[in-house]
């Protein structure tokens, strides 16, 4: 099989230029120099396979990794990358950093690490065991884009940690929130419980779907600025100042902590359970006056 135990330098011309490469079962990375294929790109490694880069990988048209083996990395993150079609990856750590927008396609990973100086979106499902962390944001800081990955069918494993403008994300199981900064609205659909694993920071709205499904974000030190709407069995929510409650949907308990500021709402409120409401600052008030809200349970 083959064995490219130097740097491998790919440049191809025009759009059907397209490159297929074979790594076979060996322990060396399959490194890539400062390469162009205006084609579409496609890596397999065999068992114990790794690949990583010394130069910026371009890459016109979509991108396959596959890097085989219970320890085999894909590791494309340290250069600016220029990937503009799909880039579908598979391997045990995968990490990306590409210099625009990224569209993922198929990726399976055990942690997954993501940047990209534009929108993230995807056109097929991502797998994880790990940890997924997701950033969209330019090389300065300053800039946020969004983070759009809808699949029904994705599912993170660990927890999913996102820097973007405005997030949009659906797991098919539960997911736990690792600490994140949205600068825009966040919408989460999971098909399980949602949890935290860090601090939440979201500037507009946040928007959290988890029908038959508790939902616990109780860490004092999440800061909503935006309106909270949530669908689920068990509703936990805190907030380290004021909290506006959204539209909100609760089979189970609710209940809702304000560390430093008032509680209120701007849509109705559907409670079937005991409904628990703090705030812990001298002279914070509540404020639930919608003639909507539907409190089946007691109230604390």
């Amino acid at each position: 099989t083959n064995n490219f135990a130097g740097n491998v330098d790919l440049s191809t011309q025009g759009t059907s230029g397209h490159v297929t490469l074979v790594h076979g079962d060996h322990s060396e990375f399959l490194t890539f120099e400062t390469s162009e294929v205006r084609g579409n790109l496609t890596v397999t490694t065999g068992t114990g396979g790794r690949v990583t880069q010394s130069g910026i990988l371009t890459v016109d048209g979509t991108t396959d990794i596959t890097a085989t083996g219970g320890a085999s990395n894909v590791f494309l993150n340290t250069r600016e990358n220029v990937l503009t079609g799909a880039v579908s990856m598979s391997g045990h750590n995968v990490r990306l950093i590409n210099s625009k927008a990224v569209e993922l396609g198929t990726v399976s990973a055990r942690a997954l690490v993501i940047t990209a100086r534009g929108a993230v979106t995807q056109s097929g499902v991502i797998t994880t065991v790990g940890d997924s962390n997701i950033t969209a944001q330019n090389v300065a800081g300053d800039t946020n884009y969004d983070v759009t990955l809808e699949n029904a069918s994705n599912d993170f494993g660990g927890y999913l940690k996102l820097t973007a403008a405005n997030a949009s994300i659906r797991d098919t199981n539960a997911i736990e929130l690792g600490e994140s900064t949205v600068s825009g609205n966040y919408t989460l659909t999971a098909g399980g419980a949602v949890s935290d694993d860090g601090d939440l920071d979201i500037e507009g709205t946040t928007t959290i779907s988890a029908s038959g499904s508790n939902v616990v974000l109780d860490r004092a030190t999440h800061d909503f600025t935006g309106a909270v709407a949530v669908e689920g069995a068990t509703i936990e929510l805190a907030d380290a100042n004021s909290i506006v409650l959204g539209t909100s949907n609760v089979s189970g308990t609710y209940t809702v902590t304000a560390t430093t500021g008032n509680i209120t709402q701007n849509a109705a409120l559907t409670i079937t359970g005991t409904t628990t409401l703090t705030t812990s600052a001298n002279d914070a008030t509540i404020t639930l006056n919608n003639t909507s809200n539907a409190f089946t349970g007691a109230m604390t």
